[in-house]
């Protein structure tokens, strides 16, 4: 009677061990469900955790390989789309993949998240140039200077309007941008001598070159250009910039005109 009672006891251990990983109501043999839980910085449950795919996407970015790292951080956005550094990756990403339409997109967003980042601002506005969608940029690069009115936000317009081969548009911002500033950085007399450059206005184009030695007068690139139209840079050449003589002007916050508003 004992030794059947010790062999029943024996069974029941058995059959308990074996079962122990089902629930009520399944079968034998069979996984139970398990309901996945909220997806949060950790990912949802049973995939890898965000941060897993975004240092994934960061090391791949490092070395270039921006296929691979397009995927990472496509898998994060999927799961947490409001992290504005992880779309700005992606974007760029994209961009360097020729997958314009997707970094425009994944960009905007980053754009929405933090609309002051001023990385995010140039990004987005070279993904719609290179997207083909040239009134869009212009309305967008309006957009920020409305809104903004920074000598940087009419440098930015000047720059891609003369890109995209609207020159009235450029040199108005570009005035305004350098009106703006003041006189006092070499960057927005350099970025007209460069559109006049571009236009073939020789006079002009050497006028701020001499304006932009006046700030800078080690720079390399006014150098190279000024001994390239034949200009001698001696004691006199540099001169002091227009814009100082005027002062800069916060209120100026005019928008080139002719297009979008």
């Amino acid at each position: 009677m004992n030794v059947c009672n010790r062999g029943s006891f024996g069974v029941v251990l058995v059959a308990l061990v074996l079962g122990a990983g089902c629930v009520p109501g399944c079968q034998q043999g069979e996984k139970p469900q398990v309901k996945e839980g909220p997806r949060g910085e950790e990912g949802a449950r049973g995939s890898r955790p965000l941060h897993a795919m975004r240092d994934a996407g960061d090391t791949f970015m490092s070395v270039g390989n921006y296929a691979q790292a397009a995927e990472q951080y496509q898998q994060y956005a999927d799961v947490q789309p409001s992290n504005a550094d992880v779309r700005y990756k992606l974007g760029r990403c994209y961009m360097e993949i020729g997958r314009f339409r997707e970094a425009k997109e994944s960009l905007q967003v980053a754009y929405n998240l933090e609309p002051d980042n001023e990385a995010y601002i140039d990004a987005y506005a070279e993904a719609l140039m290179r997207s083909g969608e040239n009134e869009l940029l212009f309305a967008f690069l309006t957009k920020v200077v409305n809104e903004r009115g920074k000598a940087t936000d009419y440098l930015r317009m000047g720059e891609y309007a003369a890109k995209i081969g609207n020159p009235d548009d450029a040199i108005a911002a570009l005035l305004t941008a350098a009106k703006l500033d003041g006189g006092t950085n070499v960057r927005y007399q350099l970025a007209l001598a460069r559109f006049y450059k571009q236009v073939g206005d020789r006079s002009r184009e050497v006028e701020r070159l001499r304006m932009a030695s006046y700030l800078a007068p080690n720079n390399q690139e006014i150098r190279l250009r000024a001994a390239e139209l034949g200009e001698i840079i001696g004691p006199t050449w540099p001169l002091r910039p227009l814009e100082q003589e005027l002062g800069p002007s916060a209120d100026d916050r005019g928008i080139p005109a002719g297009r979008a508003r």
